[in-house]
């Protein structure tokens, strides 16, 4: 179904956004469609990148010539959640922390609503990733779709798939524009192993943020703050709400203190 070239092409992605990011988002894995258009997304993702010709794509040009998408939505409900809640709280710290504000070539976003258009793009100050850079099918595991070409199981993808994926993100966390990384995905505590070699030896000490449900975690390493938490969505009790952002949001500008 894909070439093997082809895997090498999702294993090296980047992600969407700026070349010199200053917020970088990286979640666990990217969900997909169903199952029965699953092969076909993935083919549209790589041949859309191609043509944009970069291992880091602007998310709006992206958007805009993936055959597969409706042009007034992103690909999936939970891209929406995820788009939401990296536009409010890039929103949040370029009004709560001025260095943010010289780092943008652009004025300040007058809302979250204009930081959305600008989320994830060349022009912006984000990046947004993930840990694993198989699209999966939005339900179920990927047993009988093209992973199964490549893989016997998850287990056997991870073990091959992840040291690569590290050591990139931890480049780019490395970079030095980077001032705010936020790592996310439900279970976050779960993946404490998967997280560590993409920070590698400089660890935080790492302070807890009570939010009204859950909480998040927040550390510096260098001149970058580090937040983990989980997933950002709705008012389920697993997730991180609209309302707690202000609250991580404050905990991480103040850990970005001298």
């Amino acid at each position: 179904m894909f070439t093997d070239d082809e895997k090498k092409e999702l294993i090296n992605f980047e992600g969407y956004g700026s070349a010199k990011p200053v917020i970088v988002f990286i979640g666990y894995e990217e969900k997909s469609v169903d199952r029965e258009s699953l092969a076909d997304d993935v083919a549209a993702r790589l041949q859309q990148r191609r043509l944009l010709g970069s291992l880091r794509v602007d998310k709006n040009e992206f958007h805009s010539g993936h055959h597969l998408l409706d042009k007034e939505k992103p690909l999936i409900p939970g891209t929406v959640k995820v788009w939401n809640f990296a536009s409010r709280i890039t929103y949040e710290l370029i009004n709560a922390d001025p260095r943010l504000q010289v780092s943008a070539d652009q004025k300040p976003p007058d809302s979250w609503q204009e930081e959305y258009h600008r989320l994830g793009t060349e022009t912006g100050i984000t990046l947004l990733t993930e840990l694993l850079p198989f699209p999966r099918p939005n339900h179920g595991a990927f047993t009988g779709t093209y992973l199964s070409d490549w893989y016997r199981g998850r287990t056997a993808m991870e073990r091959e798939v992840l040291p690569a994926r590290q050591r990139m993100l931890n480049r780019i966390v490395s970079e030095p524009s980077v001032r705010y990384v936020f790592m996310y995905g439900a279970r976050y505590r779960d993946y404490r192993d998967e997280w560590k070699p993409i920070l590698g030896e400089q660890v935080p000490d790492w302070t807890t943020v009570e939010t009204r449900l859950r909480e998040a975690k927040v550390g510096r390493m260098g001149e970058t703050v580090i937040i983990r938490s989980e997933f950002f969505g709705g008012a389920a009790p697993t997730k991180l709400t609209y309302d707690d952002i202000p609250i991580v949001v404050k905990a991480a500008v103040e850990a970005s203190k001298d």
